[in-house]
């Protein structure tokens, strides 16, 4: 019986339990150890799953003598694991005898292995008793799923070989590690990186050097690739995903060049040369070109990733192109870059990496732009001219002979416009031309004697000169005449219609019948009702009614690029007369 067990004294027994102060005066029942004994705690054994969270009993205790309730205990438990001890909650067990207590408490485990557990009850008077067990923390289960990848034989790359997730949300890419079996013969590790969908990436490099056979040499279209994926400390095997690997031939390559810009210039400089290895055109492929910031400076060029373009590299090197970057840098420094070209249809793709340094002076070697007298656009930034004959002037180096080339965005070859010696002071002036309307890119090359020609960009593919020697068509003129207004429609114009001259009512003139002699009706208002990308439309207001046969004189009406529309439109199919009365009333009956 209960009463029948010898109480522990101080010091004796196994453990440290009932270590404690002389009794102070109006201490409660349950002080310990005083007409009562607390006997050994005993730790139950945890087992739980790495990342998840056990919440339960670890351990029981029992007191001998004990009289009045057990609210001055209380416990602690030290996890193993390096964490910090948890205070556990003590409740006693209904009906027992002698009673009986347990003690719970909440952890999680972030890894997996076995962790030595400690739970400490106290009493009053600094007495206590200890236990010691083991939490068996068991390793989560990792699913991972392999990829497919392209690779370009003989080329190296880095891809993404596999994925996995795992159930321990604690888990980081330190706690793993892979094999990739490319499917040669040849096995290499893995990199762990973490995804932006909650799980993990297995990345590698590689390079294939021979194209997949089966057993008779028969050549197969891909080879298969095996990644193991193991966890440290966690038994094996390890976890496996099967994917692909596609090998193509190459057909173009990728050679990343150097670049000098002005600060604060915009401009489209080659930083890369495309040549092709088989005939494709340069509209297969898509560029982009991401620039970094300099190394160790806060400082960002606000450039970032932006699509590139492909333009030939001249008449002399057929199937090969220059890699054009758009961009303004508005800081100075040196600035690295990487280069992607994707062919879009097989989804080869090609890298290169360079640097783009930024000086406080342009380095301006040659330049020029449309004369002033073919410059007929609005603007002298518009790039747009209704001459086919453009004549360009710039400067280059003294003596430096100049080759303007242009070429329409919708073709493939070059047309040499002229070419210049530059003068004492390095001017320079070619003209050319007829050229049909359309947008060109026009670009100089200058050469000095043994040295390779240099070639800048006058207008550039992301602005091209647009040439628009062709005044805006009046497409119809069709009157309302219970309104007095009369809509003029236009076809809309490559270069852009000049809508204040659209508007303004002094360019229109009305002549009643089909004789020019009759005097001209001036509209009171003009004003654009429509337009889209096909047509403009004009509301002509007069104020009187419009008869059904007039003439419209339309003068003065001209686009962006400086053509002057002249015409006389008769009129067109007359809107619906004014509707009879009786339209429009209920029926009675």
């Amino acid at each position: 019986m209960w009463w029948e067990r010898k109480l522990r004294r101080p010091g004796e027994g196994r453990s440290r339990s009932n270590r404690r102060r002389p009794r102070s005066p109006g201490s409660g029942a349950i002080d310990a150890l005083e007409a009562r004994a607390l006997l050994a705690v005993d730790v139950t054994a945890i087992a739980v799953p790495e990342g998840s969270v056990f919440d339960g009993t670890v351990a029981t205790f029992d007191l001998a003598n004990l009289e009045g309730p057990a609210s001055g205990l209380e416990a602690e438990v030290s996890w193993g694991d390096g964490s910090a001890a948890t205070p556990g909650t003590i409740e006693s067990v209904p009906d027992s005898d002698p009673m009986t207590f347990t003690v719970t408490a909440r952890h999680v485990y972030e890894e997996n292995g076995a962790y030595p557990v400690t739970v400490v009850v106290r009493g009053a008077e600094e007495s206590e008793d200890s236990g010691f067990g083991t939490a068996e923390v068991a390793v989560t289960p990792v699913e991972a799923t392999g990829a497919r990848i392209l690779a370009v034989l003989g080329r190296p790359f880095d891809a993404v070989v596999a994925s996995f997730e795992d159930e321990n949300r604690f888990e980081e890419p330190g706690n793993f590690s892979a094999a990739v079996d490319f499917g040669d013969g040849r096995v290499a590790q893995g990199r762990i990186e973490r995804n932006d969908r909650g799980g993990f990436d297995v990345r590698a490099s590689y390079a294939y050097t021979s194209p997949p056979t089966d057993a008779d040499g028969m050549e197969l279209d891909s080879y298969p690739v095996e990644v193991s994926i193991a966890e440290v400390g966690a038994p094996p095997p390890p976890a496996v995903a099967t994917g692909s690997a596609r090998v193509i031939k190459p057909t173009f390559d990728l050679t990343a060049v150097p670049a000098a810009v002005g600060v604060g210039t915009p401009i489209a400089e080659q930083i890369g040369t495309l040549r092709l290895l088989e005939p494709v055109g340069p509209e297969a492929f898509r560029v982009l070109v991401t620039v970094g910031q300099e190394a160790g400076s806060a400082v960002d060029p606000a450039v970032g990733t932006v699509e590139g373009a492909l333009e030939p590299d001249g008449p002399d090197r057929p199937g090969q192109y220059r890699v054009i970057l758009p961009a303004t840098f508005p800081v100075l420094g040196s600035f690295p870059y990487s280069v992607s070209v994707t062919r879009v249809d097989t989804g080869e793709v090609q890298s290169g990496a360079g640097t783009i340094t930024v000086t406080p002076v342009p380095p301006v070697r040659i330049s020029g732009r449309l004369s002033p007298l073919a410059d007929t656009g609005a603007s002298v930034d518009d790039a747009l001219t209704s001459t086919p004959f453009p004549t360009f002037v710039g400067s280059a180096r003294p003596f430096s002979v100049v080759l303007v080339h242009a070429r329409r965005l919708d073709q493939k070859q070059e047309t040499l416009l002229g070419r210049a010696l530059a003068d004492t002071q390095g001017n320079w002036q070619v003209s050319g031309g007829p050229l049909p309307d359309g947008p060109y890119v026009v670009s100089a090359l200058l050469s000095q004697g043994d040295e390779v020609p240099e070639r800048t960009f006058l207008y550039p593919p992301v602005s091209p000169l647009v040439i628009d020697s062709t005044p805006p068509a009046v497409l119809r003129a069709v009157p309302d005449p219970w309104s007095g207004v009369v809509r003029v429609s236009f076809l809309q114009d490559p270069a852009g219609l000049d809508v204040p001259s659209l508007v303004n009512p002094s360019n229109y003139a009305l002549r009643l019948g089909f004789s020019r002699r009759a005097l001209p009706i001036r509209p009171v208002a003009a004003g654009l009702e429509f337009a889209n990308a096909e047509e403009a439309v004009v509301a002509l207001r007069f104020d009187r009614r419009i008869p059904r046969h007039f003439l419209m004189e339309v003068s003065g009406v001209g686009d962006l690029a400086g053509n002057v529309l002249s015409a006389v439109v008769p009129a067109s199919r007359v809107a619906p007369a004014r509707p009879p009365r009786w339209q429009g009333l209920r029926r009675s009956g």
